[in-house]
């Protein structure tokens, strides 16, 4: 096919790119497609490519002349009609009624789109993809361009601009949440499902915060200010920014949402030079800045520049998780400015988890009448619905399975179970065995885990489909996989991204989980544990181990210490690093652990590891390793600038890739904001003291005290009273006066006045 195609030709390729729009390029069978058979897919795949490869090569043809040849508004349509990009996974229909609406908002698919419009569209694209191989087309009718009123905008109304905003909002809107899957935030919004969003002002205490709402914020951005809007994982902070954009919008302001990872993406868009230079009330709105911790870290200047660069578009609001903005901001990344910082309140198991409740009933999304008594009657139940995310998982998941339900741990495995089977029964209807979603949704999560991924980081979906083990052909692998990842397109890739990062880390834990109950040898384990696990995947391992009845577990973690360290190919601090993390799964998982750390100690003589399992015995309440502890702290400076080193390790202060060991020698260059305002809030926990062994809580305020003793740091006052209550503690639990006394030397030494 050299020369230009025939019109019978052109006729062909029409349809079958029309024959994409329904399913979507990305889950149609392209291997029977006309499609793959134009000349630029095979110069780029090869004569002899098999037609699954140009299937493959033609989808990303198409991206790339969607991106980058097609102007602005065509562009948008294309990738609307064959879900590309932001609209990847989006229903057919939802995709219908928006192209449409963005070449005349008048319009429907039925009466007005899907004929010739939708023709003209497909021929452009088409052409696009011809003139690819350097074919010349014929040429093209001259088209009159149109007016703003024609394409449905109002007189006078900045289109660009608007079109821009519009469509960052559209594409914010689009996302899901946990629950109900099948709908966007959109389609929340406008079926009353969503309850309004109860903030307080940061610097705060918590207890004496006075509630505010996202109003507030609205009239910081009318008055100029700017925004910093902080939340716990599940706190729902990307769906305040939703709320807070159709506020804006209702208040008269332009709300430009946008992903804080895709900055330079959007400043390269054509569309936002327009949003630059037009005249109205532009506010920007940047979610998750925490998820931008890669790009950071590649090019910290570039990003600190680009983010500069957007934010002067107008006043904004960030959001960002709290842990990870102050990691962000001690690690050196500039501040961008704040005039005011807001904080995402918990819900309230009698005001928000009733109202949302109340709203999926008045839906007709629940019935279960007595799922409000069911959580009022559990603890358990009651701590967990503070998070809106939990809130959501805990209505799928349902009242029966809800009541054996003790934590989160249990909660994402009921959850993730459920709607696996939910995927398997979808697809087995139409007689096809997935061989199980929740096994495939493990083996893709341990793929981007193995590969160095974060949970926060765009995924390249083609690699780790690929790599997967099922057998599924790629469609259904494809539909199995949209059930919790949500796609989009970042240069002309398809990406994509874990309807909540929260998912990936629970089943990365449970493939680790599985993987450990397998027995594996002790080079394989190594390989399981050797990034010495992220805190939060740790933690669901730990819930998952607990809940095991193996009898078996004991002596494979025993047996594993002492084979990991006779392994002669791994180096010194793969090896420390392994067995620490050993330890603290031991201490974890096993109440009664005291006897076998002690004979792990007798048997160790490499002093990172001592004291690893010394700290561990504090934890299980060992008096006789608090004594030998604290004993060894007070008459070794080594010994204390290493646990002072680790605990400014574990949180956050030194690199991972400084040890083990860690230390923390003169001048004590170090910064230790982020442990000392993480081990506060750790010590302010209102369960602190009762859940935590008093062996354990002494160890951990004399290394933080220490840290703070040598640079000559003192207590902030709104904290002396949190010291007191654990020094008090200390002192009713009965542990040796003397212990006691040098604890209070370093207090005083720190400002502490009780």
């Amino acid at each position: 096919m050299d020369d230009f195609p025939s019109a019978a030709e052109m006729q062909a390729f029409v349809a079958a790119l029309r024959a994409l729009v329904t399913p979507g390029v990305y889950a149609a069978e392209l291997e029977t497609s006309p499609l793959i058979d134009l000349p630029a897919v095979e110069a780029r795949a090869g004569p002899d490519a098999p037609r699954t490869v140009r299937a493959q090569v033609f989808i990303e043809l198409l991206e790339n002349v969607i991106n980058v040849r097609l102007s602005t508004t065509d562009r948008t349509a294309a990738s609307i009609l064959f879900g590309i990009g932001t609209w990847s996974g989006v229903p057919a229909r939802e995709r219908h009624y928006e192209v449409a609406k963005l070449r005349n908002k008048r319009w429907t698919w039925e009466r007005n789109y899907r004929k010739e419009p939708l023709t003209r569209d497909l021929l452009t694209v088409l052409r696009a993809l011809i003139r690819e191989d350097g074919a010349v087309p014929e040429a093209e009718p001259a088209h009159a361009p149109e007016t703003a009123e024609a394409q449905g905008g109002e007189p006078g109304h900045d289109a660009e601009s608007g079109s821009e905003a519009e469509y960052q909002l559209r594409r914010l809107g689009r996302r899901r949440t946990a629950y109900p899957l099948d709908m966007s935030l959109e389609q929340l919004q406008q079926a009353g499902l969503i309850v309004p969003v109860k903030l307080g002002r940061y610097h705060e205490r918590q207890a004496s915060r006075e509630p505010s709402h996202l109003d507030e914020i609205v009239d910081c951005l009318q008055a100029g200010s700017t925004v910093l809007l902080l939340g716990e994982p599940g706190a729902g902070k990307t769906l305040a920014m939703y709320q807070l954009a159709t506020a804006c919008v209702e208040a008269g302001l332009t709300p430009v949402p946008l992903r804080a990872r895709d900055t330079a993406e959007v400043l390269a868009r054509e569309g936002w030079q327009n949003i630059r230079d037009s005249a109205s009330r532009v506010v920007v709105l940047l979610d998750g800045l925490d998820e931008a911790i890669e790009l950071i870290t590649q090019n910290r200047d570039q990003f600190a520049a680009d983010l500069q660069e957007l934010l002067s578009a107008g006043p904004y609001v960030v959001s960002s998780r709290v842990r990870e903005y102050e990691e962000l901001i001690s690690g050196g990344f500039p501040d961008p400015g704040f005039d005011v910082v807001y904080v995402i309140e918990p819900w309230t198991l009698e005001t928000e988890f009733r109202e949302y409740l109340s709203r999926l009933a008045g839906a007709g999304l629940l019935n279960e009448p007595t799922l409000y008594e069911a959580v009022v009657a559990s603890d358990d139940l009651a701590r967990l619905v503070s998070r809106p995310l939990y809130a959501r998982m805990l209505t799928f998941v349902g009242e029966q399975a809800a009541r054996g339900l003790r934590d989160q741990v249990s909660l994402y495995g009921e959850y993730l179970t459920k709607l696996s089977r939910v995927t398997d029964y979808s697809l087995e209807s139409q007689g096809v065995d997935t061989g199980g979603a929740l096994q495939l949704w493990q083996s893709a999560a341990w793929i981007i885990y193995s590969n160095g991924g974060a949970a926060d980081d765009m995924i390249p979906l083609a690699d780790v489909e690929l790599r997967l083990p099922d057998p599924l052909p790629r469609p259904y692998i494809r539909r199995v996989l949209d059930q919790i990842i949500e796609r989009g397109s970042s240069h002309g890739r398809e990406t994509g991204e874990f309807i909540h990062y929260s998912f990936y880390e629970y089943l990365v834990a449970r493939e680790a989980y599985d993987r450990i109950l397998r027995n594996p040898g002790p080079d394989e384990l190594a390989e399981i544990l050797k990034d010495d696990l992220p805190r939060d995947i740790r933690h669901y391992l730990i819930g998952q181990l607990r809940m095991n009845n193996d009898a078996g577990l004991r002596e494979t973690l025993l047996g594993s210490y002492a084979s990991v360290r006779r392994i002669l190919h791994i180096s010194d601090r793969e090896r420390l690093s392994v067995c620490n993390l050993l330890i603290y799964l031991i201490s974890r998982v096993f109440e009664a652990c005291e006897e076998w750390l002690q004979g792990l100690l007798a048997e160790e003589d490499d002093a990172f590891l001592r004291h690893s399992i010394l700290w561990a015995m504090c934890h299980v309440g060992s008096g006789q390793a608090l004594r030998e502890f604290s004993a060894e702290l007070a008459a070794q400076p080594r010994t204390r600038s290493e646990c002072r080193g680790y605990m400014l390790y574990y949180y956050g202060d030194i690199p991972r890739g400084e040890g083990p060991p860690y230390h923390d020698d003169p001048p004590h260059a170090a910064d230790c904001s982020l442990t000392y305002r993480r081990v506060m809030d750790t010590f302010a926990g209102q369960d602190f003291t009762a859940t935590v062994a008093a062996e354990r809580c002494f160890i951990d305020m004399y290394t933080f005290l220490d840290i703070l003793a040598v640079r000559g740091m003192t207590l902030e006052p709104a904290d002396n009273e949190v010291v007191g209550t654990i020094l008090h503690s200390l002192r009713e639990a009965g542990l040796p006066a003397a212990m006691l006394t040098r604890l209070g030397k370093l207090a005083a030494r720190a400002g502490f006045a009780g």
